[in-house]
């Protein structure tokens, strides 16, 4: 019966609030803050009619997007695995000492993150060897083995496993790693 009774006057308290906020939003001439219909001269309601406090309006629906070493970070994941999953040269070593260095917590989500601790992530990734220089020498040495016509580099010309693995039935994987390089 409380909880009826107390139901009961926060609806009348919020029918209050929107009575108010009606007089409040009436058309007044050559006024830009109260935002009417364009086909009818009666006031919006719902969240265009009500006031943003603080000022921050839409802002907060929209997510920043947060870009390391060339690469976007998944918003709603912990620092030290997001890192080690999407940016080509950092594993889950190194992911967690840069979290240590730069003294944030690797637990943290991405979207959680200010401005300061973005831009100390951001310092401490350039001194990493990753993403395109590590492609680039990665693709240098793979072309020196075919160069020298290593036992390796010939296998990985064919497509075929470097490490001697089974390719009767499983060789998959080293077919996408080894395309055959004519």
């Amino acid at each position: 019966m409380a909880r009826r009774a107390l139901s009961t006057i926060l609806a009348a308290a919020s029918l209050l609030a929107m009575s108010t906020a009606f007089v409040s939003m009436t058309k007044v001439p050559n006024s830009p803050v109260t935002p009417m219909r364009p086909s009818t001269d009666r006031p919006v309601f719902g969240r265009a009619a009500t006031p943003v406090v603080g000022g921050r309006g839409r802002a907060h629906l929209t997510q920043r997007r947060l870009r390391l070493a060339g690469n976007e970070m998944p918003r709603n994941m912990n620092v030290g695995y997001g890192m080690a999953g999407s940016i080509l040269g950092i594993g889950l070593y190194t992911a967690f000492k840069i979290c240590r260095d730069t003294g944030i917590d690797p637990n943290k989500r991405f979207n959680t993150l200010e401005e300061d601790e973005e831009i100390r992530l951001a310092d401490e990734i350039k001194k990493y060897f990753i993403e395109s220089p590590l492609r680039r020498v990665i693709k240098s040495n793979i072309n020196h083995l075919l160069d020298i016509q290593h036992e390796r580099g010939r296998r990985m010309k064919v497509g075929l496993t470097t490490r001697y693995q089974r390719t009767k039935k499983r060789s998959n994987v080293a077919r996408k790693l080894n395309p055959s390089r004519f």
